[in-house]
């Protein structure tokens, strides 16, 4: 495809080129006045399916503002509501809201001539805009409600309008107070008609990348969860200088630039990757990674970068040199990694990211060489599967619990339909899956459950807590008990398919210290060790200093205090020890507790083969992962210390056959790490999907191979599943077993 006077591939998307207009249309705003109906009984049905709802119908009809709008035979008057700044406060209008609940917001838009009209918008969840009768933007068609607070910059859609009275309608519908959401302070509509300056700096366009020559700058399509890339095409370079500014629009995903492309799915990759705990921990990473057909990106070198801050949609520098087989970056000037690889000579140059972002000022240099033509297509490969492929069953797959018994491997899925997946109520159904081929292939088992999985007891989870094979044909789930201040345990005779009443254990010694001047405890592991004795790990925080901060926010540095402890049951975990922390200083054990870490949250454990216990553990402000471990049986721990990667999203770790640690996280995107040597040294990361909630399970299932089982996304899109991977442990790497290219079919669940 030409842009100007270069040839670029965008593989699975478009590209279009946009000049300023040489007179820019009469500054238009959106009216003040708007006319709000509601609220009206929440909606329990696929928002992705809106038209087959009665409100599409309603609005389809409308050629202006009613006195009384009747949906579902509830008639609603009008309120009349100013639109203050690029706020209408529906939350304040109605003075509260329910989960699930509609509004309809209507104004007329006077244009004195016909105008390109750039609209921006957000809300918390779910909004449809409609002009003349015609729905013109979803907020779902763009893979995604809102999950962080709102702002009119949030989607963005482009309509020409001709000269004369519009009718504008909003149809909205709230999400669920808890979670990320509680940070809002209401349920509001953000919109605004941008300027022309204001729409060109924007992603505009969900199946397109945008090049604006007027300003430098190149957005990539407008599509929340997408992997976008573009290829420079015409030449083929070695010797390469290439640098850009860019910035992230989003909490999580990455960018980076291409080098040496053979095609769209082997090339290297020099990127930035971002998630959320970062921005916590004010931590800017920096990666030279490379893709080799497989579907993963495998970094060559990764490097916390010093003096660059993290800031979203601050303009940040990004330098590319190669020469020869060495490959040096910059980011914002300060040099970050360098390596020597010889896996790709002369290619093609390019851009690509997750997630939002944009670039500008993009330089493209180096040697032109004879090259074979570029092969175009979409060579990349998607190394994951569907458990559950079936919407009907609800479209967004929200967690996953997962446990072995007796061969076999059984997951529990939480599916729901037109809720956030921080929501607790009852529109979720857990159901359950079984593979007998080590999650080669799965079968929709008889039964479900109501109610949210494994958080809190007595809600019908499908595997209530933490889940372990305790006995033969016996399964064993644990999880803390925030009322009783517990653990509490629940059996399953039948493979999970029920529970016995969730019983509180026995709470040997003494517990003071973990429960008192704390405000918040959980369960994040259970670990079987190699003479029968049962590991929990625990964590707690308090928020004291935290609380004091004014204007703190969940990313506040350095944020609230969390610590890990560990507790010990010998009777397969019917009681437990008296915890104990787990950055215990090894070298002052006159100490006991001395100097705790107040930094560790979501502790997971695996036990090698020599009998030492590896610990990690998610941060709260740093931007490492913390490592520890013990070699008396989980009684006693090392002082804590830097793991040399970044981590968060309930981290996994495991031990596998071959005495290979491997820890799935979050950070950058789904990484996998590996060390061969015990915890000693770690490999330098491999992405195995761009995704950057993972929150989900890791399980050995054949020697040295595992199975990897994560939530695609959280509520920034739908449809959401729950993705696989069965991937084999090597001492070269992660290795896919069963990849899928980009074309196929998910795999495909029966019932049974």
């Amino acid at each position: 495809m030409m842009i100007g006077k270069e040839s670029w591939d965008f593989v699975d998307a478009q590209g279009i080129e946009t000049h300023l207009a040489a007179t820019t249309d009469t500054a238009v705003e959106l009216p003040r006045e708007w006319h709000v109906f509601g609220p009206f009984t929440p909606v329990d049905t696929s928002l992705c399916e809106a038209e087959k709802l009665e409100a599409t119908a309603v609005l389809r009809k409308l050629g202006s503002i009613p006195d009384e709008l009747v949906i579902g035979g509830e008639p609603r008057k009008a309120k009349s509501m100013s639109l203050a700044g690029d706020t209408l406060d529906l939350e304040a209008l109605f003075g509260g809201r329910q989960e699930g609940q509609q509004a309809f917001a209507f104004a007329q838009l006077e244009l004195s001539q016909e105008s390109e009209l750039t609209f921006g918008a957000g809300t918390e969840w779910w909004m449809q805009w409609w002009i003349d009768g015609e729905a013109v933007y979803d907020s779902l068609k763009k893979e995604g409600g809102g999950l962080w607070v709102p702002t009119c910059r949030d989607h963005v859609f482009c309509r020409r309008l001709k000269a004369g009275t519009h009718l504008l309608a909003v149809w909205l519908v709230s999400a669920a107070k808890g979670g990320a959401l509680k940070e809002q302070d209401g349920w509001r509509l953000k919109a605004a008609i941008m300027s022309q300056e204001e729409a060109l700096s924007m992603s505009r366009f969900p199946d397109s990348w945008e090049f604006l020559p007027d300003t430098d700058e190149i957005h990539p399509p407008n599509k929340s969860n997408n992997h976008a890339v573009a290829f420079n095409v015409d030449r083929c370079l070695t010797d390469e200088t290439i640098e850009c500014e860019f910035r992230k629009g989003h909490t999580s995903g990455n960018f980076g630039i291409i080098l040496g492309a053979q095609d769209s799915d082997q090339y290297y990759y020099v990127q930035v990757p971002w998630h959320g705990q970062l921005a916590r921990a004010r931590g800017v990473w920096a990666a030279i990674s490379k893709t080799d057909g497989s579907g993963y990106v495998r970094n060559l070198a990764l490097q916390l970068m010093p003096n660059v801050p993290c800031a979203i949609r601050d303009w940040m520098s990004l330098k590319v040199q190669r020469s020869g087989n060495c490959i040096q970056m910059w980011l914002n000037g300060v040099k970050g990694p360098c390596v020597t690889d010889t896996t790709y000579g002369a290619g093609r140059v390019g851009i690509a990211g997750f997630s939002t972002f944009q670039v500008r000022n993009l330089r493209i240099d180096g040697k032109r060489v004879d090259g074979p033509p570029w092969p175009g297509g979409d060579k990349r490969v998607r190394p994951w599967f569907h458990i559950e492929p079936d919407l009907d069953l609800g479209d967004v797959q929200a967690s996953v619990g997962l446990c072995k018994i007796d061969g076999e491997i059984l997951a529990a899925v939480k599916i729901g339909r037109n809720t956030s997946v921080h929501s607790a109520s009852t529109k979720w159904t857990t159901y359950s899956y079984s593979s007998r081929d080590s999650g080669r292939s799965w079968q929709r088992r008889a039964g479900s459950s109501k109610g949210k999985m494994g958080f809190t007891p007595g809600e019908g989870a499908a595997i209530p807590g933490f889940p372990l094979q305790v006995a033969p044909g016996t399964i064993r789930a644990w999880l803390w008990n925030q009322d009783t201040q517990t653990i509490v345990h629940s059996d399953s005779t039948d493979k999970a398919v029920t529970w016995s009443e969730s019983k509180s254990c026995i709470h040997n010694g003494d517990w003071r210290d973990f429960r008192e001047e704390h405000d918040w405890w959980g369960l994040n592991w259970v670990e079987k060790l190699k003479d029968g004795t049962m590991l929990v790990t625990l964590h707690c925080g308090h928020s004291n200093t935290y609380n004091t901060i004014k204007d703190k926010t969940a990313m506040t540095w350095p944020g609230f205090h969390t610590e890990s402890w560990t507790s010990l049951s010998g009777d397969g975990g019917m009681s437990w020890s008296a915890p104990r922390p787990n950055d215990f200083a090894a070298s002052r054990p006159d100490e006991p507790g001395a100097h705790p870490n107040i930094d560790m949250v979501e502790p997971t454990v695996a036990q090698l083969p020599s009998g030492r216990i590896v610990l990690l553990a998610r941060p709260c402000a740093s931007p490492f992962m913390w490592q520890t471990h013990s070699d008396d049986g989980g009684k006693t721990w090392s002082m804590a210390c830097y793991a040399p990667f970044t981590g968060a999203g309930f981290p996994n770790l495991v031990c596998t056959q071959s005495g290979y640690l491997v820890v799935a996280k979050r950070g950058p995107g789904l990484t996998l790490a590996i060390s061969t040597d015990g915890g000693v040294n770690w490999d330098q990361g491999t992405m195995i999907d761009h995704q950057g909630a993972f929150n989900g399970r890791m399980v050995e299932v054949e020697p040295d191979v595992v199975l990897v089982v994560y939530p695609e996304a959280m509520d920034d899109k739908r449809p959401a599943y729950v993705r696989a991977q069965l991937i084999r442990i090597t001492t070269d790497g992660p290795v896919p077993v069963r990849p899928q290219s980009a074309g196929e079919c998910s795999l495909v669940g029966g019932s049974a």
